[in-house]
């Protein structure tokens, strides 16, 4: 028997139409080969990614490439623009000065030097990745005095710096060290911290910064292994959907990347360094410069208010990266949306060593992100709920750790308003705090009141130096927590469960805390740590503790938790189970190629961030 079928009304074979339904469909589905580009620092980048069509890859060979990139041309999502160290970890991008401008130094008195620089300085860095505190004028580095932010008037700064005036760059370094052996990096000449002018294109408005190192203006484009050094303004400007950004190093840059409303930015196994930003604050705290905040005040009006990312719009996802020696963190803010398939999520990084807060929730709409399984640890205040007004957060699973070693005198885990806010506007809702462990060696666990509608506050685990009071109104805690640490008030914490002993595996020896202040280190910032006999603290639940199946039941789907026994356990970590957080950072900086990262605590093992094999 013959089959025959019908194409456009005439009649054929049906091995025929079985031929033609292949071929177009190999038709439609074949992509163009994709073509690699390989470009040398010597060679035209820019021209390279003004010639790309969907598919292409460019890769970098190593060295350093100066000046402002732009991505004007994206790919597709099944065919993006890929633009790769083709050695990850050996290419740089930078707005730093090319070799031949040198920096000459003289001494103009004491520890004050300066070279002639004829453009308008505005950022410094020395020995490769100390960021300087710009004075702004000769006078206040001469005094090492600068306006505060919220004081609004004249206070202490860190003792080095740089200022730039009529022409001179003027700087002082720690210890009195001549900066022609420091190693002294300054941007080139940009116009960046002057008037900024905005184009249109694609019906947003674009920042022309050449204070930028990259600026993506076009959809799906992925940058993989690069380290990008010394923007000074924005590392990474994303004004595009579709990005991703892996592997990738940042320093020298207010912030490492600012997405202004972009959708489905990804970033992954990245690294922020914003040193010695963490540094100054905790320094100031322990000398008693300005009183009991230090140099929070100073920094905070400083170039040092540095922020990793800066974003706004649906579906970002930041995961396995590292943030250290920022003032701010990470700053969500308005995602415009509630829609379950456009939930942002921070998952499995490690923000560590914040000036100000490790992540700052400001919004007034509604949020959309999910928190959970990172590690976070010492900052002014790790977790600032201040407020959310639109909804959407949840924040579970998470360990918080201030530690005894490098905590701060002066810190609370959680911030639930703008302190100095004259009103408190619209209440924050739609918060879910959840299965979260968390430790102050130090101080509290709240600071500031304000209004809350549908929020919830339950099966946490809590250790605290210092009792405090719960204020909130509209957001009582359940007796689903607990609530502990050597001095602890029950009447502070109604219904919760309460005591001295959490039940860890290992506590904390807050004692730590109390150990004498060493003076400043003339080669660095860090305060040299007397010998303390500081056991590892071990963060899971013993048998035996208060926490263990004294979690809300019922609550597994809803709190994204497992329970091993009658009923949930409270805190991160189930018994039975174990803290899993693999390798974050760039997954290139191992050995030689890894970047300059400060010191963990002593009481903490690696395993716990991830580092156990660096």
């Amino acid at each position: 028997m013959n089959t025959k079928t019908t194409i456009r009304g005439r009649r054929c074979n049906l091995s025929f139409a079985i031929f033609f339904a292949v071929a177009a469909t190999t038709a439609v589905y074949a992509q163009k080969p994709e073509r690699v580009r390989r470009v040398t620092p010597d060679g035209d980048l820019q021209q390279a990614l003004d010639t790309t069509s969907p598919g292409d890859i460019v890769t970098l060979a190593p060295g350093t490439y100066r000046g402002l990139i732009t991505i004007s041309k994206g790919g597709q999502r099944r065919a993006p623009i890929v633009l790769r160290a083709e050695e990850p970890g050996t290419v740089t991008l930078t707005n730093a000065t090319p070799p031949e401008f040198k920096l000459e130094f003289t001494n103009v008195k004491g520890d004050l030097y300066r070279a002639p620089v004829p453009w308008q300085i505005r950022w410094v860095m020395v020995e490769g990745h100390r960021n300087l505190m710009d004075y702004v004028t000769l006078a206040g580095l001469e005094a090492f005095r600068a306006l505060g932010n919220d004081s609004r008037r004249m206070e202490h700064g860190p003792p080095e710096g740089f200022a730039w005036e009529n022409g001179f760059l003027y700087v002082r370094l720690l210890g009195g060290k001549d900066p022609n052996q420091a190693g002294v990096e300054v941007h080139r000449e940009t116009s960046v911290f002057q008037k900024k002018t905005y184009t249109l294109w694609g019906g947003r408005s674009f920042k022309q910064g050449d204070g930028f190192i990259l600026d993506i203006r076009a959809p799906c484009v992925v940058i993989e292994g690069l380290k990008l050094h010394m923007a000074p303004d924005i590392a990474v400007q994303v004004n595009a959907a579709n990005v991703i950004i892996r592997d990738c190093y940042f320093d020298g840059c207010i912030r490492g990347i600012e997405s202004l409303g972009s959708a489905n930015l990804t970033v992954e196994y990245c690294e922020y360094s914003g040193y010695p930003t963490y540094q100054w604050v905790r320094w100031g705290q322990l000398h008693g410069v300005n009183g009991k905040m230090g140099l929070w005040n100073t920094i905070y009006a400083s170039n040092l208010c540095n922020t990793f990312i800066h974003h706004f719009g649906p579906s970002v996802k930041v995961r396995h990266s590292v943030v250290y020696e920022a003032f701010d963190g990470m700053w969500p803010r308005n995602m415009g949306t509630l829609d379950p398939q456009k939930t942002s999520e921070y998952a499995y990084n490690l923000f560590m060593s914040a000036g100000d807060e490790c992540i700052e929730f400001d919004t007034r709409k509604a949020i959309n992100l999910r928190v959970h399984h990172n590690f976070i640890m010492d900052a002014t205040v790790p977790l600032a709920l201040s407020p959310v007004q639109g909804g959407g957060l949840t924040v579970d699973h998470n360990i918080v750790y201030v530690s005894p070693e490098r905590g701060l005198k002066h810190c609370t885990l959680l911030k639930f308003d703008c302190p100095w806010r004259r009103d408190y506007g619209a209440p924050s809702r739609g918060i879910t705090f959840v299965h979260n462990t968390l430790v102050n060696s130090y101080h509290t666990l709240s600071w500031t009141k304000h209004t809350f509608v549908d929020c919830v506050f339950e099966n946490n685990v809590m250790m605290v130096n210092r009792s405090s009071r719960w204020e909130q109104e509209g957001y009582e805690p359940t007796r689903y927590n607990i609530f502990t640490g050597p001095n602890v008030n029950p009447s502070h914490m109604p219904p919760m469960l309460t005591g001295a002993d959490p039940g860890f595996k290992q506590a904390p020896d807050f004692a730590a805390s109390a150990l004498p202040v060493l003076p400043l280190q003339e080669a660095g910032l860090a305060e040299a740590t007397p010998a303390f006999d500081c056991p590892y603290v071990d963060f899971r639940l013993r048998a035996e503790s208060p926490a263990v199946d004294a979690g809300a039941p019922d609550t597994s789907d809803r709190y994204y938790h497992k329970a091993n026994g009658s009923a949930p356990d409270l805190g991160a970590i189930e018994l039975g189970d174990d803290w899993e957080f693999p390798h974050p950072g760039p997954r290139w900086a191992v050995g030689e190629k890894r970047p300059w990262r400060p010191a963990l605590p002593p009481s903490l093992h690696p395993r716990w961030v991830g580092l156990a094999e660096m």
